[in-house]
This record gives structure tokens, C-alpha cells and sequence, in this order.
């Protein structure tokens, strides 16, 4: 699931996710989710997709206690900094360490 979110494979993470039964808010040993990646490599579609789905978190925060906007937003992809915005439970002043 990680390589096809990185990828940008909207077709493939859904289908791994619904046919394989793939965890949709899965954390890696970092606390990561597929949403963070997506965020952070910019993957607007593969955003879009996890947004919409209702065992997505889009507040997780990982082991540095940043969320799937911190990294839209530190990687500068705003596109994806506005799609999450315009979501009503983005929290976008959860603390992140000073970070």
C-alpha cells in the first residue's frame, strides 16, 4: 500500500484497499498513515480518495506529532494544503513540537 501511495496509484490503493482489505489508516513504525504520505508527495487525487472515506483519520499525528496538513503544508504543495482546509474537522492548529 505504502509503494502505491508514494507511486500516486489512486487505482491501485483502492483496490488494495477494497478487495485486499488493506487498512486505510494503517501507521507505520513512525505513526504514519497512507494520508500523511499522500500529503506530503503531493498526491492530490490520492488525498481526494482517503479524505472521503470514514476510517480515515485526517488528524493522526505520528511520532513527531505532525499530521497530513503539516506535511502538505512543509513540502508546499498547496493544492492539497487548500483540499484539506476546506475539510470542516481539519484541525489545523494541533500542536507539532515547534516544528
Amino acid at each position: 500500500l505504502a509503494q502505491a501511495i508514494i507511486g500516486g496509484h489512486v487505482n491501485m490503493v483502492s483496490f488494495l484497499i477494497d478487495k485486499f482489505h488493506a487498512e486505510a489508516d494503517f501507521k507505520d513504525e513512525s505513526l504514519r498513515t497512507p494520508l500523511s504520505y499522500a500529503a506530503e508527495e503531493g498526491r492530490r487525487a490520492l488525498v481526494d480518495f482517503l479524505i472521503h472515506r470514514d476510517d480515515v483519520d485526517l488528524n493522526s499525528q505520528d511520532s513527531q506529532s505532525c499530521t497530513p496538513l503539516h506535511y502538505a503544508t512543509k513540502m508546499c504543495h498547496l493544492e492539497v494544503v487548500r483540499l484539506l482546509l476546506q475539510l470542516p474537522t481539519i484541525q489545523p492548529d494541533l500542536p507539532d513540537n515547534g516544528r
